[in-house]
């Protein structure tokens, strides 16, 4: 699950500069009847490969969520993320998570973007949420890459749907979005999370030491970066919806 710290920059409104109005994005005056994806798009965007399903979480689908990240995650020697946020009690992680979550939804523009897509699984009973897939970027426009990070219940790993999650959002961090590169990371030790990078074609770029999960000891992290003409593509071919409507209210139509 992506840990990063809150945006210092000031998000108030600043004299002189139109706020949250993006050049393509309209919303009819006067209309409560109006579904919530048209009102804010983000909800309205939907990645589709062929066992799984991609989008925002709603607040609805919290209890999913709070249910899914309390089975067993992780099963590496040390904790794979950067701070031990599936370690808590579900009454802590309905407090912290949730705020996370709501929180990034501030973050919907190309100057800074953090789109946490829920993994749901195809089932015949329908969808099923079993992780996360992360997608951020700071100054789109100027630099047009992407960074991912993500998580999956421990039952549902060893299957191929990481990867599967994974190259449903850099088929369309490349293909829709139009980012130019895709970076992620993952300690020295994390075999099964470098080889899910190495096996889309994404190259080392780089070692630095970070503190673990705890904060208690260094770890060695590995960079890897992908350029779009770089990646390994999948078969299959993703079907989006929303995206449209999603580019004009971040700003990048």
């Amino acid at each position: 699950m992506s840990t990063t710290t809150p945006d210092p920059r000031d998000r108030s409104p600043q004299p002189g500069k139109e706020q949250g109005e993006p050049a393509g994005f309209r919303v009819p005056a006067g209309d409560p009847s109006l579904p919530l994806e048209r009102v804010w798009p983000p909800f309205g965007l939907r990645l589709e490969s062929p066992r799984l399903v991609l989008r925002l979480l709603r607040d609805a689908d919290l209890p999913a969520y709070l249910a899914a990240t309390t089975e067993p995650i992780a099963h590496t020697r040390s904790n794979p993320f950067s701070s031990p946020w599936n370690e808590g009690t579900p009454e802590q992680k309905a407090h912290a998570s949730f705020a996370w979550l709501w929180e990034c939804r501030s973050r919907m523009d190309q100057a800074d973007l953090m789109l946490l897509f829920g993994v749901f699984l195809k089932t015949d009973a329908g969808e099923v949420l079993i992780g996360m897939q992360d997608v951020g970027a700071r100054d789109f426009t100027l630099l047009h890459q992407v960074s991912t990070a993500s998580w999956l219940v421990r039952a549902h790993q060893g299957k191929g749907l990481g990867r599967e999650m994974r190259e449903a959002v850099l088929l369309w961090a490349f293909d829709h979005l139009g980012a130019r590169a895709a970076s992620s990371g993952a300690y020295a030790w994390n075999d099964a999370s470098r080889a899910v990078s190495e096996k889309l074609g994404y190259r080392p770029n780089g070692t630095h030491l970070v503190p673990d999960a705890h904060g208690r000891q260094a770890e060695e992290e590995v960079r890897y970066r992908v350029a779009a003409e770089e990646f390994v593509r999948p078969t299959w071919d993703l079907r989006v919806t929303g995206h449209r409507e999603f580019a004009a209210y971040i700003g990048i139509d």
